[in-house]
């Protein structure tokens, strides 16, 4: 009896593991250059200069949450500590092994924060099923910066006013041609 209560114990000691479905390591990656743009338009020629910052995250700017096991779940909750020092949460609908959205890890515009910054990442998660808890822990996720990249120069034409008002077209449009300063 005593050895077939150790083995049962032994069998459904198995280790749970979950975390992004990218991984637990991540490289942020910085690209900066210099770019000029000739703008044609109805309103006459305007000129304007630019230098374009960047930075992305590989080997994905987002990620799936996802279990090794499947979990009776149907929402998951990560929490993180953001670049202010503060705890955000952030959720998504969860089936089976996976969540339905993939999480912002890097990418910080008025509407998005990242998940993600410089270093060693703790995230906790909550498995709930109709508000009720299943299954909670943590897991760690490392972001190695890498050595900056400056792309060379470049310079368009557009038949877009707003090119030469606003660089974020440019920009992109540079980073794009450029390869990301590879």
């Amino acid at each position: 009896m005593l050895k077939v209560l150790l083995l049962s114990t032994l069998l459904s000691a198995s280790v749970f593991s979950a975390g992004l479905e990218k991984g637990d390591e991540f490289q942020a990656h910085y690209v900066s250059g210099n770019v000029s743009v000739t703008c044609f338009t109805a309103e006459g020629t305007k000129h304007a200069n630019f230098r374009c910052t960047d930075s992305y995250l590989t080997p994905s700017m987002g990620s799936k949450f996802v279990t090794d096991e499947v979990v009776d779940a149907d929402k998951v909750t990560l929490t993180y500590v953001d670049s202010r020092g503060k705890k955000k949460s952030k959720s998504s609908s969860f089936k089976g092994t996976s969540s339905k959205s993939n999480f912002n890890l890097w990418i910080w515009t008025l509407t998005q924060r990242p998940m993600l910054q410089v270093g060693e990442n703790e995230i906790e998660y909550k498995l709930t099923k109709k508000k009720s808890e299943v299954m909670s822990g943590a897991f760690n996720v490392v972001v190695n910066a890498q050595q900056p990249r400056t792309c060379s120069y470049r310079s368009y034409t557009s038949s877009l006013a707003s090119d030469c008002e606003a660089g974020s077209n440019i920009c992109s449009r540079y980073f794009r041609d450029q390869n990301d300063c590879l």
